[in-house]
């Protein structure tokens, strides 16, 4: 176990090595200087060329690309993002006020997203063939399929501008206004576990219903062990592989899933963050952003891997 895990984070280190060179060179690559962007926008300078070439200078941006990769790596290793471009600030402290938001948002929704969906598949299952089997399916199928901009836009025509019930914007730290926190909270949630919800809803329901017909879950019929400890003991543990291999891959849209609902509702979390550098250019804190997202996803796929091992003892890491 020891051994396997080393060896994966072995590869975890060199995958996140990989991205951050894919995410380096294609930063660059994309149309636009930003820093002759600002220079033009200050009408006042009066040598622009040479405002350009300071500007560089500073920010270490006049080097070799690769110097500028390894100077980049290493500040990243240390816990130094750099500056932005444009507005100056420190990324690794922005990032540092915005994950939190996107965390909260984020870790919400999944754990809703796989403790609702997997307690809808288990019910949809047992009751197979039911109305209710029906609903959840039909439910789960329009959770898939429905697009988050369109579900985001519908809920803030009824919910915030019909009713006015929700406010249709804007993020409130949860200790210093939990009403309000809560408010807003609501359809940002909501929209994020939706497919998560659904997805695990379907699998669950597959997946029981594929446990249920095994040998062993008769014979533990057939000693009149009772509904409740079949499905607990059972059926849930051996039905729960593939839904905890969805989550696994669902568990990265924590961070990277939250770029469309943060920029309807305008929450300030990463999501927005990396919308507005885009736009703006600002590729210092596009690329710190996207190498945050490239951790948070190899770490969940490690999680996901040893989780094998607890869920069914059968798996041997080798």
């Amino acid at each position: 176990m020891g051994a396997y895990i080393t060896r994966r984070l072995l590869q975890a280190i060199l995958i996140v090595l990989l991205v951050s060179i894919v995410i380096f060179i294609i930063i660059r690559l994309l149309p636009g200087d930003p820093i002759e962007m600002l220079v033009a926008q200050n009408i006042t300078a009066e040598n622009p060329d040479e405002l350009v070439a300071f500007i560089k200078h500073e920010m270490k941006l006049d080097l070799p690309v690769w110097q500028q990769y390894f100077t980049w790596l290493w500040g990243a290793v240390r816990g130094d993002l750099g500056l932005s471009i444009l507005y100056r600030y420190d990324i690794g402290q922005e990032l540092a006020n915005r994950l939190p938001v996107t965390l909260s948002l984020g870790l919400t929704a999944f754990v809703l997203g796989f403790v609702l969906g997997t307690l809808l598949g288990v019910i949809a299952a047992i009751k197979r063939g039911s109305w209710i089997d029906s609903l959840v399916t039909v439910m789960a199928n329009i959770g898939i399929t429905a697009p988050a901009f369109w579900v985001g836009i519908i809920l803030i025509y009824i919910l915030g501008m019909h009713l006015g019930i929700l406010p249709i914007y804007g993020y409130t730290p949860i200790y210093k206004d939990v009403v309000m926190s809560i408010k807003q909270a609501i359809m940002p949630v909501f929209i994020l576990s939706l497919y998560p919800v659904a997805t695990a809803a379907r699998l669950t329901r597959s997946s029981v219903l594929e446990v249920v017909n095994e040998d062993y879950i008769r014979t533990a019929w057939a000693k009149g062990l009772s509904q409740k400890v079949i499905i607990l003991r059972h059926v849930l543990k051996n039905a729960l592989m593939p839904v905890v291999t969805l989550q696994g891959l669902l568990l990265r849209n924590i961070v990277g899933g939250s770029i469309i609902v943060e920029s309807i509702f305008v929450i300030p979390g990463m999501g927005q963050l990396l919308v507005d550098s885009m736009l703006a250019h600002d590729y210092t804190v596009v690329q710190s952003v996207m190498l945050v997202m490239s951790v948070v996803v190899v770490i969940t796929n490690l999680i996901v891997d040893i989780a094998y091992g607890w869920l069914d003892p059968r798996i041997q890491y080798e």
